[in-house]
């Protein structure tokens, strides 16, 4: 199959919109044969919701709405604008990253794994349950070589933003956790933190007549678009590990001829899934 750590891959928004065009066809196509009604309707809602994600191109924020004091100080002005240009950047990324989230918990109950055993983990969850079946799966070894990437991606903004130490300690793996399913596990700590209040608001370094976002002020927003495309190429593989005995064919989302259902989750992200076919 195709695909290399380092091979060109498309954007969040577009991984985003191949892998709901995918869920919506595994949705007719049932494809290991034995799915409930409800299951199959939860993977046509996380489909949908990847739609949505998809779709999202800006917010409309103005942090100084309801501020009339910004009149009469420049330099307050100055700030706001700043501040509206930083945070609409950064709320489009959450509400992006809040759509792939939905869709995520979705492939959960159209998966529906069995619980983590007792002995292993006596506080489970729907998502807990979900990465031990991911960690027990055999049909993603070896998994997509890509997903190594965006892990170190998320794990070097992280150590940017919180320290080696602190990081280290998110990225040590509980007995249910392994190589494939640490992605969504350490994406899980920062998902909580923001349902939770817990991680602070970006704010501007520098708001003079340069407007452009500096690089510790973007690095807001490219955490929680790593994030997202950890959920992403997480997804793919929880599809290959229901998909690695199926003999289901699907249509390749960018007009490549049918294929088998694995290889084209496998190679979903990828600019080119099939450079063989391009090259003369």
């Amino acid at each position: 199959m195709a695909g290399s750590n380092d091979a060109p891959i498309i954007s969040v928004s577009q991984h985003a919109y191949e892998l709901s065009k995918v869920l919506g066809e595994l949705f007719y196509e049932s494809p290991t044969g034995y799915e409930a009604p409800e299951q199959l309707e939860s993977c046509l809602q996380a489909a949908n919701w990847l739609n949505i994600a998809a779709g999202i191109l800006s917010v409309s924020l103005d942090t100084s709405r309801y501020d009339e004091s910004i009149m009469y100080c420049g330099r307050a002005a100055e700030y706001e604008d700043k501040n509206t240009e930083l945070m609409k950047d950064w709320i489009a990324q959450l509400v992006i990253f809040g759509m792939i989230w939905n869709a995520f918990e979705r492939i959960g109950r159209y998966i529906n794994p069995v619980s983590i055993p007792k002995e292993i983990k006596t506080r489970r969850t729907p998502i807990s349950d979900l990465l031990y079946f991911l960690t027990k799966a055999s049909y993603c070894d070896p998994i997509i070589p890509y997903y190594s990437r965006a892990l170190n991606d998320l794990r070097r903004l992280l150590e940017v933003e919180r320290g080696v130490p602190s990081v280290s300690q998110i990225f040590t793996k509980p007995e249910y956790i392994d190589h494939k399913s640490l992605g969504a596990h350490v994406v899980r700590t920062i998902r909580n933190e923001l349902a939770h209040g817990d991680r602070y608001l970006p704010i501007p370094e520098d708001w003079g007549v340069d407007k452009s976002l500096t690089e510790q002020e973007a690095l807001h927003g490219q955490l929680i678009s790593a994030s997202s495309r950890i959920l992403l190429v997480t997804i793919q593989m929880l599809l290959m590990s229901i998909l690695g005995t199926s003999d289901v064919e699907i249509s390749d989302p960018r007009g490549y001829d049918d294929d088998s259902a694995y290889k084209v989750v496998y190679n979903l992200h990828l600019d080119d899934p099939y450079p063989d076919a391009n090259s003369d």
